[in-house]
């Protein structure tokens, strides 16, 4: 599954609120191939990171996409009904993704309460539309091919409207999750995990030149900045004053 567009509205914190994993145009200069497999104009950001100050909501953000990823698949509205800011207004989201060669949207408004969060499954409508993405498809074009064909309604059987959409996967992971094991961690594919490596940090920070194995040590990596070093041993920076603290 490939997240493209996210919209929440009374979830959480969040009112009104749009993020979008795709561009319109190809970035010069750009270390990864972001684009669709076998749709070279079908573009969309492989990694993205959020910034922000504590208590902003970048924990919340992954937490509403696993909460609508478990509706989806497990056809359960507990989880998402539970993030709902005010019971007394509708709350809404959309969500766009890809699995395989199939464009989804799928769109949600659960009505308001005027008295509790009491909801039931007659407080649910959905709504998922698809199309398939042509060989040379823009995500701007699938968009409209999607808008053209549109031309059903909310519906309030949600288990049913939710069973139009394939079988996909997910990983999430939070901070809490991993932090025993970067010191565990070993590389299946050395020269794999080394280029995704390498990749990810030239993303972060242009200054970076190249990223290398230490042989003659274990689990250790050196980052090559500005004419100077950074060491990497057991997932730790030895010394991270030359790397922003978003990198």
């Amino acid at each position: 599954m490939i997240l493209m567009k996210l919209k929440l509205d009374n979830y959480m914190a969040f009112n009104d609120f749009e993020m979008s994993m795709t561009y319109a145009k190809k970035i010069v200069g750009n270390q990864m191939t972001e684009c669709l497999k076998d749709h070279l104009n079908f573009r969309y950001k492989k990694l993205n990171i959020l910034m922000g100050a504590n208590a902003s909501g970048k924990t919340s953000i992954g937490r509403m996409l696993l909460n609508i990823l478990n509706f989806i698949a497990r056809k359960e509205y507990a989880s998402i009904a539970s993030c709902i800011n005010d019971s007394k207004k509708d709350a809404k989201f959309e969500i766009q993704f890809v699995v395989n060669d199939d464009f989804y949207r799928v769109s949600s408004i659960i009505k308001g309460k005027k008295e509790s969060k009491n909801y039931s499954s007659s407080d649910f409508l959905i709504k998922v539309e698809q199309t398939q993405i042509g060989k040379s498809d823009t995500y701007e074009k699938t968009l409209e091919k999607l808008d053209s064909k549109s031309d059903t309604g909310y519906c309030s059987d949600y288990i049913r409207e939710l069973e139009k959409i394939k079988p996909m996967s997910w990983a999430f992971e939070f901070p809490r999750d991993s932090e025993n094991l970067a010191a565990s961690y070993t590389p299946k594919n050395e020269e794999r995990y080394l280029q995704i490596l390498k990749n990810t940090l030239q993303a972060l920070d242009p200054l970076i030149t190249d990223v290398e194995k230490v042989k003659e040590v274990n689990d250790t990596y050196v980052i090559k900045i500005g004419g100077k070093q950074v060491i990497i041993k057991n997932g730790i920076i030895v010394d991270d004053g030359l790397l922003s603290s978003g990198t």
